[in-house]
């Protein structure tokens, strides 16, 4: 399923003569959007296929709404990581990336200043402010974007002994 899942962008129903409640959220949890067990009538398999399609329009949409925000909440071009600063949601490759709070602000502070070095000093003060802390952290939560956008993009760049940069260009696809 994972495969159909890398490959394509559609709503997926399993179809099955298996009914106990336990493969229906083995089902579910391997990445299934529905699960019906057999016997089942056409209406209903009909609905629920046109459910699917409502609720893709509708996501269509939303992200569509979205993108036509003020660029102000949404940062757009032709790159590959989205972020929405009104959600404080991040896209990488259409594909949501699961961020801390104070990991999408970095990003997105890191984002807004493209190619310009920022220091960790810069960069506390302006997601943390005053709060009284330990510039390790900005470290550990750069550390942790990359992580989890995955070691193929490389959109921040360390200048060791100086800080980080963002760099659109250079990350591979």
């Amino acid at each position: 399923m994972q495969e159909i899942r890398n490959e394509y962008n559609i709503p997926i129903l399993l179809l099955s003569a298996r009914s106990r409640d336990m493969d229906k959220i083995i089902g579910l949890e391997i990445g299934a959007d529905d699960y019906m067990t057999k016997p089942f009538s056409i209406q209903e398999l009909t609905s629920r296929i046109k459910a699917h399609f409502r609720k893709a329009d509708r996501l269509h949409q939303e992200w569509n709404g979205i993108r036509k925000d003020s660029g102000e909440n949404f940062q757009t071009s032709n790159s590959r990581l989205v972020l929405n600063d009104k959600t404080f949601e991040a896209f990488l490759n259409y594909q949501k990336l699961e961020l801390s709070t104070k990991e999408f602000q970095i990003l997105s502070f890191l984002k807004n200043h493209p190619n310009n070095v920022l220091t960790r000093e810069q960069i506390y003060e302006s997601i943390w402010g005053d709060e009284y802390g330990d510039l390790n952290t900005v470290t550990v939560h750069i550390k942790n974007i990359r992580k989890k956008i995955g070691a193929q993009h490389d959109f921040i760049k360390t200048l060791w002994g100086v800080g980080y940069k963002y760099i659109e260009g250079n990350s591979s696809t």
